[in-house]
This record gives structure tokens, sequence and C-alpha cells, in this order.
């Protein structure tokens, strides 16, 4: 069975083949508008090989390639990797690539997690009172505003 896990072991490249990036992120995002990531798939061997490109589990995530009939050695498949939330939290997935190197086929796992951008919360800097070394400042309360 193709998806069974323990297959998938390798991570960036195995005897065959190379994956540019070895892992695919998306982070930060907005709800309901999709995002797009490019992922290569490189022949380093001097064979042509076919090679299997299986798709993220999730619905969250979707590929899309033209997959050659057989893949050149030094050529590669290019690969769009799209991502759609529909929540504000933390997503993954997996792409499996299928090679003819036994036992040694990859994984490239795919993250996406939301960032809060905290311009303009804090300050940029702050100067924090000389104190000799070994003595402790007393406790000083400051105020911070968003000034937007």
């Amino acid at each position: 069975m193709l998806f069974n896990i323990e297959l998938f072991v390798k991570l960036k490249r195995n005897k065959l083949v190379e994956v540019t990036p070895h892992e695919v992120h998306f982070d930060g995002f907005e709800i309901n508008q999709t995002q797009t990531r490019d992922l290569h798939i490189l022949n380093r061997s001097s064979e042509v090989l076919r090679v299997d490109i299986i798709p993220p589990q999730t619905s969250f995530f979707q590929i899309d390639y033209k997959k050659p009939q057989r893949l050149v050695p030094g050529f590669s498949i290019h690969v769009k990797v799209s991502f759609k939330p529909t929540q504000w939290q933390y997503y993954h997935d997996a792409i499996r690539i299928h090679t003819p190197e036994r036992d040694h086929h990859i994984i490239v796992p795919i993250h996406a997690y939301p960032i809060i951008l905290l311009d303009g919360i804090f300050p940029s800097s702050y100067q924090f009172p000389n104190t000799p070394l070994g003595q402790m400042c007393v406790d000083k309360d400051f105020r911070m505003n968003r000034s937007h």
C-alpha cells in the first residue's frame, strides 16, 4: 500500500531523486484565501525514472503538476502546492513521492500556521535604567500603547 507512512522515510532526497524545498511552509495566512508554494522534484541519477507523486490527504492542501511519462536525468517536475484554510489554526499534511528505490521513498511535510503581527503593539526599543552589578533595580511599571 502506497499510503503506509513507514514506506516514506526519507526527507529531501534519496540516491535517485532530490526535492527542493524539503518541507513546505505557509507561514501566515488569511481564512478562505489561497496561497501557493513551489516544489521541485529533480532526477539526480543517470537513469530515466518513473516517479509517482501521492497528493496530500486533507482538503486544505492541493497540488498541481504536469507529470511526464518518464523523468530524464537532470530534469525536474515542478509541483505547485496550494493551501486554502477555513479556520485560524495549525494545519499539516505531506506529499509522498514514490521512487524506484525501494524502502527509500520521500516524504515532503507541509505545514501551515497563523502568525500574529505585533507591529505597533510593542515598542521597538526600551531603555532600562543603569543598575550596578550584583544589585537589583526597583520594579518599574510602564505602559505600552498601540499608536495606530
